[in-house]
C-alpha cells in the first residue's frame, strides 16, 4: 500500500471530552497515521486504511491504539455499493466481521463511543446521507480475537431520516454517559436529535429546535473544550454557534456568524475547529462551485469575543485552485491540523503532490491573526 497522508478529508477523531490517551493516535487518509503520545514529538506511521473521507480512531486511556474505522472508497462508494464502512484492529488489519458497515464516503459520518456499561465494549455510530438513510450503530467487543476485537453486531437501525453529514458526540455532565447529536435532512429542519448513551443502552432523549434550518446535507460541527458550546457549518454558507447543556442535552441557539445566502453566492464551509482556549474559531472555505476555477480558497479565523465576528474575520491562508482545503482538527498537542487536496476528487491513486502528502498546521491557534503561526504543508 502506498503511504500517502491525505485523500481530501480526514476525521481523525469523533469525540469531545475524551482523555488525551483516548485521542492520542490518529489513523486517516490514505494509510496515514500520527501518534501524539509525546505531544512535543508526534510520530507518523502507516495505517491500514485508504478512505476518501470519514475516519475515526480510539485508543485506551494509556494511549495504546485499540481500533479505527473508515469508509473504503475503492470498494464502496465509487463502485456503487453503500455498505463500505470498514473497521481495522490495532495490527492494521481488517477486524473480524469488520466489513460492510453502512457508509457512503462522506466526511463526518462516523463516531466511536465507549460503552458506559462495559469497559471492553464500544459503539461505532454511522449515518446514511444519500442512500441508506438514517442513523446506525455497530458494536465492537475488544475481548475477542486475543484483544484485537470483533464486530459482534452491525448496521443496527436507530433512525431512518436522511442525515446531514455532521455526526458528533460529547461526554455527559455526569462524567460517565455520552450524548450523540444527529441532524436530519430532506426535509431540512432546525432540529437536533440528542441520543443518550448510558449503561441502560441507547435512547433518543430529546429533539430540540434551535437556530436556522440548513439547506445542505453536507456540514460539520465541533464542540469546544468543555462541551458547553459547538459550532456548525455547512456547504451553503451557514456558520453558527450553539449552546449545549451537558447535563440535560438541551441545544439552544447562540449566535449566527454567517447566514446561508438564498442567491447562491455563498462559501462552502467545509470544516471548523475551536482554538484550545475557545476564544477563536477556524473554518475552511471553498467558494461557490460555479466560480471555483476562478476563485481562491480560504482558511479563516474568527474572534468569538467581539460584536462583529464575521466582519472582523482574518484570512489565515489563501489557497489557489485546484488545491482545496479539507477538514481541520485540534490535536492533542494543542495545534490545529489542516488537510488539503490537489484537485477535485477523484484522482488517480498514483498521483502524489505536496498538498496530499503533507499536513498544514496552525502552531499557536490561541493567538490572533498572523501570531497563530500558520505553517503550510
Amino acid at each position: 500500500m502506498k503511504r500517502r497522508l491525505i485523500i481530501f478529508f480526514f476525521f481523525a477523531y469523533g469525540l469531545t471530552a475524551l482523555g488525551q490517551g483516548r485521542n492520542a493516535i490518529w489513523c486517516f487518509g490514505d494509510s496515514a497515521g500520527i501518534d501524539f503520545n509525546i505531544p512535543s514529538n508526534p510520530i507518523t506511521f502507516q495505517s491500514g486504511m485508504s478512505p476518501r473521507g470519514s475516519c475515526v480512531t480510539i485508543s485506551d486511556s494509556s494511549g495504546h491504539l485499540l481500533f479505527y474505522a473508515g469508509v473504503n472508497d475503492n470498494a464502496g462508494y465509487l463502485a456503487g455499493k453503500l455498505k463500505a464502512g470498514m473497521v481495522y484492529n490495532r495490527d492494521h488489519n481488517l477486524m473480524i466481521n469488520g466489513d460492510s458497515l453502512i457508509g457512503e464516503a462522506w466526511y463526518h459520518e462516523m463516531v466511536i463511543i465507549p460503552d458506559p456499561a462495559n469497559n471492553n465494549s464500544f459503539y461505532l455510530f454511522h449515518i446514511g446521507v444519500n442512500y441508506d438513510y438514517g442513523l446506525f450503530y455497530s458494536v465492537i467487543d475488544m475481548t475477542q480475537d486475543s484483544g484485537r476485537g470483533k464486530v459482534i453486531s452491525k448496521n443496527n437501525v436507530l433512525d431512518t431520516f436522511p442525515a446531514i453529514d455532521c455526526l458528533q458526540a460529547v461526554k455527559h455532565g455526569n462524567g460517565r454517559d455520552w450524548w450523540l447529536i444527529f441532524r436530519r435532512s430532506q426535509p431540512y429542519t432546525n432540529e437536533f436529535f440528542e441520543y443518550l448513551i448510558s449503561p441502560a443502552g441507547i435512547q433518543l432523549q430529546a429533539v430540540d429546535t434551535a437556530g436556522f434550518a440548513p439547506t445542505s446535507n453536507a456540514g460539520d460541527f465541533v464542540f469546544n473544550s468543555d462541551g458547553s458550546r459547538f459550532a456548525f457549518c455547512n456547504w451553503r454558507g451557514l456558520l453558527a454557534l450553539y449552546n449545549f447543556d451537558r447535563c440535560t442535552g438541551q441545544v439552544t441557539a447562540s449566535r449566527t456568524i454567517n447566514q446561508e445566502d438564498p442567491n447562491g453566492n455563498y462559501p462552502y464551509f467545509v470544516s471548523c475547529a475551536f482554538s484550545p482556549n475557545d476564544s477563536l474559531l477556524y473554518a475552511s472555505s471553498i467558494p461557490y462551485l460555479t466560480t471555483l476555477n476562478d476563485s481562491d480558497i480560504f482558511l479563516y479565523q474568527y474572534n468569538l469575543f467581539i460584536p462583529n465576528i464575521n466582519g472582523a474575520k482574518k484570512t489565515i491562508q489563501q489557497y489557489h485552485y485546484p488545491v482545496l482545503p479539507g477538514s481541520i482538527r485540534l490535536a492533542p498537542d494543542n495545534k490545529i491540523y489542516v488537510t488539503c487536496d490537489p484537485s477535485l476528487y477523484p484522482y488517480d491513486s498514483s498521483d502524489f503532490y505536496t498538498s496530499n502528502t503533507y499536513l498544514s498546521v496552525i502552531n499557536d491557534p490561541n493567538n490572533l491573526d498572523t501570531a497563530c503561526h500558520f505553517q503550510p504543508f
